[in-house]
């Protein structure tokens, strides 16, 4: 099983943390979003830390990473953390639906 950071602390969040948590090889163990946008310190009885400095707390090596973002900006703010995310090294998961 494989442990997972989510970025982003919203309903997208709310989400992919309860298909994850319920349908998937999966472990989230985290959430991270923009240090200026926490507004609290848990979810879901997990962390919520700041993605500056997620690298010393979730290392790439020991964690992948979920974008679990809205569709801010046409998707241009979902892309930006992608790209952001994999230049700190951390493999993206995808999700797909048993049900699918």
């Amino acid at each position: 099983m494989s442990k997972v950071v989510l970025f982003g602390a919203g309903k997208i969040a709310d989400v992919a943390y309860f298909q994850l948590t319920n349908d998937s090889p999966h472990e989230v163990v985290a959430f991270t979003v923009d240090g200026e946008h926490i507004v609290q310190k848990e979810k879901w009885g997990l962390p919520v830390v700041a993605f500056e400095d997620v690298l010393n707390i979730y290392p790439p090596d020991k964690f992948k990473m979920l974008v679990a973002v809205g569709y801010q900006e046409l998707n241009h703010f979902r892309a930006r953390k992608y790209e952001e995310a994999k230049s700190k090294g951390y493999e993206l998961i995808s999700y797909i639906s048993s049900r699918a």
